[in-house]
Order: C-alpha cells, then structure tokens, then sequence
C-alpha cells in the first residue's frame, strides 16, 4: 500500500482573484514581484490569502511596464491599493 495523506491533511484553498489590467502588457519580471510580494506579507504577518492578494496585486503592475524588468515599488502598490491609476 502506498502511504497517502489523510483528507484532514489538506486545508480548503481559496482563489485569490487576478487584478484587472487594460492595454499592452509585457509579463518580464511579473512572476519574480509576485513572489517577493507573497513572501514579504506572509514575513509581515499576512495570510496566506492575502499575501496571494498582494502577490496578485504586484504581478499586476509589473505587467504594466513595458519593455522592462518590471518591478512594482512599494509607493506603487500603495497607490493601486487606493485607486490612483499607474503612471
């Protein structure tokens, strides 16, 4: 027999949603802001939810950033969690 986890092993999961992003887009850099947004929440006490909001949140103003290594800056993020448009 193989060992399997148990059903009480996993935990529910939950979708944290895409951030919506209009005109050209340009990926470069966008899974590398993600990754440094989930980990810097989850160092700073966030859920795993919401640092995949943030993760989510930062891929989204990479992508914005055409024809470089995007990087999305806290001032940025600040500023989308607020409303104001990039740029």
């Amino acid at each position: 027999t193989q060992n399997r986890p148990t059903h009480d092993t996993y935990r529910e999961c939950q979708l944290a949603a895409g951030i919506p992003v209009s005109g050209e887009t340009d990926i470069v850099g966008a899974g590398d802001s993600a990754s440094s947004a989930i980990v810097c929440s989850l160092l700073c006490g966030a859920s795993e939810f919401e640092a995949a909001e943030m993760g989510n949140l930062a891929a989204s103003i990479t992508v914005q950033k055409i024809g470089e290594t995007g990087v999305a800056s806290a001032d940025e993020i600040r500023g989308k969690l607020r409303g104001k448009p990039l740029g």
